[in-house]
């Protein structure tokens, strides 16, 4: 009668256990979350006129624009970015770290591979993995 009971118990305790693992993987289907393989994240790469590059990594905020997300960037990594905002409403970037924005060679801006106009990187909405780059050329 004892060995019955304890495999009884073996039984309802493990019944319990796989309830909980199937309510918890449905939970966290029909919520949503973020499973391995999926990212909520954007990446920019900031290429210098010397050849050096700089790489970021960060998540993606509700309507975070490439010029957020450079501002971001800067802050967290402390890169020097100096930029302002004309009256018609454009970007004026002015630099990025030591490269300053005339002369020579200006910044160009790409999100996923295609062009975006410098004086559009306030306007520019970025998603979940959209790489950024911005070129010294």
């Amino acid at each position: 009668m004892h060995k019955l009971l304890k495999k009884a118990k073996f039984i309802k305790n493990y019944l319990v256990v796989a309830f909980a693992v199937i309510i918890l993987g449905a939970s966290l289907f029909y919520l949503k979350f973020d499973l391995p393989g999926t990212s909520s994240e954007a990446q920019l790469v900031i290429n210098f006129e010397n050849g050096e590059s700089r790489k970021f990594k960060g998540p993606v905020m509700s309507e975070m624009t490439i010029l957020k997300a450079l501002y971001s960037s800067s802050l967290a990594s402390g890169l020097e970015v100096r930029y302002s905002i004309q009256d018609g409403g454009g970007v004026s970037l002015a630099k990025i770290d030591g490269a300053i924005n005339y002369g020579h060679g200006t910044w160009h801006f790409y999100l996923n591979s295609e062009p975006v106009n410098a004086i559009d990187i306030d306007k520019v909405k970025i998603r979940a993995g959209d790489l950024i780059e911005v070129k010294y050329e």
